[in-house]
C-alpha cells in the first residue's frame, strides 16, 4: 500500500516557487499585477461588430462626425503598439 505524502510536508512545487519570485522581482521594479478582460479578437462576434462600427466611421456624412474622428485619431501621443 502507498501513502501519499501532504503537499506541506514536500514542500512547493518548483513552478509556485519560480512564479513567486517572479512576482515579488516585478513589486520590487515598481509593477503590481492587473488582470484584466480584453475582448477576443479570434471570435465572429467582435469581428461583426468591428465590421460594423467600420462601416459606420465609412459613411461618417457630416463634417461634424469627420471632424471628430480625425480629431480622436490625432490624440494617439503616448500611445505604442
Amino acid at each position: 500500500m502507498t501513502r501519499r505524502i501532504p503537499s506541506q510536508v514536500r514542500g512547493p512545487r518548483p513552478t509556485v516557487t519560480k512564479e513567486t519570485r517572479y512576482r515579488q522581482a516585478m513589486k520590487q521594479r515598481g509593477f503590481r499585477l492587473l488582470s484584466i478582460w480584453v475582448p477576443d479578437t479570434r471570435s465572429a462576434k467582435l469581428r461583426a461588430e468591428l465590421r460594423r462600427q467600420s462601416r459606420l466611421v465609412a459613411r461618417a456624412e457630416s463634417v461634424r462626425d469627420r471632424a471628430l474622428l480625425d480629431a480622436a485619431l490625432a490624440d494617439l501621443e503616448g500611445w505604442t503598439a
